[in-house]
Parts: structure tokens; C-alpha cells; sequence
């Protein structure tokens, strides 16, 4: 028995000796993560911490904006450059200061590196107990930085919808265009709908998509309204309607729920994405107008379809 518990207090006595020894005085911990984002999209949610709710994996405080908690230890939000943020790890009743910086590597592809030092001691008993606390402030990090990779990596929870590539499928269409004094509602657009309309039936076309729409402002108070409907063949255009014609190109699509404001937020994100993905637009972009507006008044329930061209 006594052997045992020599044996025993020899093992621990060598593995406090390792750890003393094999540890250094100062513990650099780091965690990087490659990440195939844009740099664009990376500061827009590191570098600002109000930004920061959207995709940490704890609780934020509801007194200091730049303080958040991730399993019982606290991160303050300190200051940030143009390539990284300085934060404050505040656990078991001390204060680390960590840095977590981001570099460029191409232009879908960034490192985000996070890292900390801390000073264990002369103390074994001191230097076993931060050689413990740096492993879990590790691992912690490790979570954080991983949960923020697969958040950037997810185009709906940085534009806020699912953003689709594909190709233009309606290339001939029947158009007409006004410019109007107000900005254009169902009251304007709806006429114009019902005129096209009426000249693809009479010339015994077939609708192939849905109702287009573009409203472009051209002054302090006037807008360009244009409307368009696909259809199967191109057609003659009657007096104030014209054919307009798509090239069979790459477009960005997507589909979105609610009013103008909605519909007005997803074509602002689409080109963020075409900038953070450095397309160039050749023609304007359009909403296909999914849902009936005319007949369905509740704009909370309005199916619209977003369409980006790009090459």
C-alpha cells in the first residue's frame, strides 16, 4: 500500500515538475481560422462591436455595449484598427488582454488570427493553475472563432437572405416606361401592367415569368418607373411599349418577403455582395413581382423575386 501511494506521489511530483519546467514563463496562446469571405464582410462585423450580437455565441451585456460573456468569462471590446480588435479576456479574476487581427490572403480568402499571453509565474502551484487557465481560455477561443467563420461563411446571415447565381432566362421582353412625379405606387404601376398585357394578347403571346419592375430615381422629385413582362416571342410594340432584350448572361438572384422597404434593403445587399465579390453590373437590376400587388394589400405578405445582373 505504501508502495502504491510512493508510486503515486512520484507521478504527480514528475508531472508538476514537466509542467513547471516545460512551461514557460510567459504562454502564448493563438487560434487562426482561413476563412472564404471578403475582406469587406469580415471588418464590417469584427472591427465593430455593435455588429458583434449578430454573431457571437454568448450573451451580450445590457449595460456596456463593448461587454460580452461566453460561458461564464467576460470579453470587453477595448478598441479596434484597421485590421484588428484589442480585447480584454476577463476570467478567474484576472485581466488578459488579446489581440485578434485579420489578414488578406486572396480576394475570398481571409486569416483571422486571435491571440493572448499570459504570464504564469515562478510558483509551481501558480504556473500548474495558469497553464489549466490557458488551456481553456484556448479552447474558448478556439469555439468563438469557429462559430464567427461559419457566420461570415453563410451569405443570408451577412446580406440577410440566400443569394443565388444563375443565368438569365427570360432574354426578349415587352416594356414600357414613365417618369412620374411621385415615387410610383401600385395606382401607376398597375395600368402599366394591364397595357402590356393587353398587347401580348392581342398579338397571342404567352407570358413566361412574372411582372418586372425597376424604379430609378432621375431627380429631387421625379422616378423613372419601368415595367416588363417576358414573353415567349418578341412581339410589335405598340405606340409608348418597346422590346427590350436580355443578354443570356450570369445573374444574381433572390427571393425576398415584404414591402418596399424589404425589397429596397435586399437590392442595397446585392450590391454589397457584387462589390464585396468584385462583379461589374452591365445592365439595371429588376424585381419580379411574384405576388399580385394589386389584388394582395398587406405588403408584409408581397413575394418579390430580386434579379442582379453581373459578369
Amino acid at each position: 500500500m505504501k508502495r502504491t501511494i510512493f508510486i503515486i506521489t512520484g507521478l504527480l511530483f514528475l508531472i508538476a515538475a514537466s509542467i513547471y519546467l516545460f512551461t514557460p514563463s510567459q504562454i502564448n496562446i493563438t487560434q487562426t481560422t482561413i476563412n472564404e469571405v471578403s475582406e469587406l464582410n469580415t471588418s464590417r462585423f469584427l472591427l465593430y462591436e455593435k455588429n458583434w450580437p449578430r454573431w457571437w455565441p454568448g450573451q451580450k451585456s445590457a449595460i456596456d455595449s463593448k461587454l460580452f460573456n461566453y460561458k461564464g468569462t467576460n470579453y470587453h471590446f477595448e478598441n479596434s484598427t484597421n485590421s484588428g480588435v484589442t480585447l480584454v479576456i476577463m476570467d478567474a479574476g484576472a485581466d488578459l488582454k488579446s489581440q485578434i487581427i485579420f489578414i488578406v490572403e486572396d480576394n475570398l480568402k481571409v486569416r483571422i488570427t486571435w491571440t493572448a499571453q499570459l504570464h504564469s509565474g515562478s510558483n509551481i502551484i501558480k504556473r500548474i493553475e495558469q497553464y489549466r487557465h490557458a488551456k481553456k481560455v484556448s479552447q474558448d477561443m478556439a469555439t468563438i472563432l469557429q462559430h464567427f467563420k461559419t457566420f461570415l461563411e453563410n451569405e443570408r446571415n451577412v446580406y440577410g437572405f440566400h443569394i443565388r447565381l444563375s443565368k438569365v432566362k427570360d432574354p426578349v421582353m415587352l416594356a414600357t416606361s414613365d417618369i412620374v412625379d411621385k415615387y410610383p405606387d401600385m395606382q401607376i404601376i398597375d395600368p402599366m401592367i394591364k397595357r402590356l398585357r393587353r398587347q401580348i394578347k392581342d398579338q397571342n403571346g404567352k407570358e413566361t415569368n412574372y411582372p418586372m419592375l425597376n424604379i430609378n430615381q432621375v431627380s429631387k422629385n421625379q422616378y423613372q418607373v419601368m415595367v416588363a413582362i417576358p414573353t415567349d416571342k418578341e412581339l410589335k410594340p405598340a405606340a409608348n411599349i418597346f422590346v427590350n432584350k436580355m443578354v443570356l448572361g450570369n445573374i444574381l438572384e433572390a427571393d425576398v418577403k415584404g414591402g418596399r422597404g424589404t425589397i429596397n434593403d435586399a437590392f442595397n445587399e446585392l450590391r454589397n455582395f457584387s462589390k464585396d465579390y468584385h462583379f461589374t453590373s452591365p445592365a439595371m437590376p429588376f424585381e419580379s413581382m411574384v405576388t399580385d400587388r394589386s389584388i394582395e394589400k398587406d405588403t408584409s405578405k408581397w413575394i418579390t423575386k430580386i434579379y442582379y445582373p453581373i459578369y
